[in-house]
């Protein structure tokens, strides 16, 4: 190949090789001229890739030939690949045959360029995204968000976009600030799945995904499929992705009686069926139970707590006892509270009236 034809074709180059970081630089630095792994790769041959190593891409070699070596042959060529042999027992375990990779080095760039390297590669990638692409395609798609049709965008395209929105989404849910709402982040993703879903492109690859992408994406994809698909449960955000409030009791809090008119009642016996609470706990439950009634009806109110036995007797349910699923699954430090229970107490004014309880609450606790 010409080098003004080499040239010409760089700028089609949208593959890389993918070494540990420390190699990728050798070869950049002129101190490896031979790749070495453990499968062959028939359509390498005479393709151009960029060699990258973590994140970043270092320049662009042609793949020359590739041979078929013993342990013996590698260990002679050492000081052309430059792996170590606890480096080859950690890649390669105790395989005896390896492929050796001959190449030659089309451009080397001044410095390294970053890149988008999916989580879990192999070591050839296609369809490499050049970080600087991403950032550019992330602008575009910020302008157009409100206008956006998956329906028109290219394969290749959409396929950036669903990226690029899906770390939008794990952004918004890890509470970072953006322009678009969740609902709108998450309409946009779902209508980009269903188009690509439409297309036939199907290999999303979710198992490569971190947690909480993973998770987000099951969900959103079992929306746009119509059923939900299994969450990853090795994960408390994968746990509890789909799960809806609990009921722990039905009928929890009820009045004793049979009519739904106050001035029927001589008393109100609510009956609370919770036997093992605290003291803290049934007194915030009795107080916030009191702020439902009218004052007048405050000294008729009791309260009864347990179990009732009393099979032959009509009862006014109210109340079911729930567990309500918590609005962000996050770590909390129990040595720092995050919630005051209480402020401190006003001083109270000589002579100061108060017309019910809910006043003074928030006089004494406002």
């Amino acid at each position: 190949m010409s080098q003004k034809m080499m040239s010409e074709n760089l700028t089609d180059v949208r593959s890389g090789i993918h070494l540990s970081t420390n190699h990728a630089k050798m070869v950049w630095q002129d101190n490896k001229s031979l790749i070495v792994k453990d499968k062959k790769f028939d359509d390498a041959v005479g393709s151009l890739y960029y060699v990258l190593g973590g994140n970043e891409a270092y320049g662009i070699v042609k793949i020359n030939k590739i041979d078929l070596i013993s342990i013996n042959e590698f260990d002679k060529l050492v000081d052309q690949h430059r792996i170590t042999d606890d480096e080859r027992k950690e890649w390669f375990g105790n395989k005896k045959k390896l492929y050796a990779y001959y190449f030659e080095k089309v451009k080397v760039f001044d410095a390294p360029i970053l890149v988008d390297v999916p989580e879990g590669s192999d070591f050839l990638i296609q369809d490499l995204k050049f970080v600087s692409d991403l950032v550019n395609r992330e602008k575009e798609l910020l302008e157009m968000f409100s206008n956006y049709e998956p329906t028109k965008i290219k394969i290749n395209q959409l396929k950036d976009d669903f990226r690029i929105t899906l770390s939008w989404y794990c952004n918004k849910v890890s509470g970072d600030q953006m322009i678009a709402s969740m609902e709108e982040i998450d309409a946009l993703f779902c209508s980009i799945i269903k188009e690509l879903i439409n297309r036939g492109d199907t290999v999303f690859n979710s198992d490569k995904m971190e947690p909480l992408a993973r998770d987000i994406f099951n969900q959103c994809y079992g929306v746009v499929i119509g059923k939900p698909t299994n969450c990853d449960c090795n994960t408390i955000n994968g746990l509890m992705s789909d799960k809806k409030d609990l009921v722990v009791a039905k009928n929890a809090v009820a009045i004793k009686g049979s009519s739904l008119n106050f001035s029927d009642y001589d008393n109100l016996d609510l009956l609370i069926s919770l036997e093992a609470a605290s003291d803290k706990v049934k007194r915030n439950i009795e107080f916030n139970l009191m702020k439902l009634f009218p004052e007048k009806l405050s000294d008729k109110i009791n309260f009864i707590w347990g179990e009732v036995n009393d099979s032959g007797a009509s009862y006014v349910s109210l109340y079911d006892f729930v567990l309500k699923k918590s609005s962000c699954v996050s770590v909390v430090d129990s040595n720092k509270p995050k919630v005051s229970l209480f402020k401190p107490f006003k001083f109270m004014e000589i002579s100061k009236k108060f017309n019910d309880a809910n006043e003074l609450s928030d006089y004494l606790y406002g």
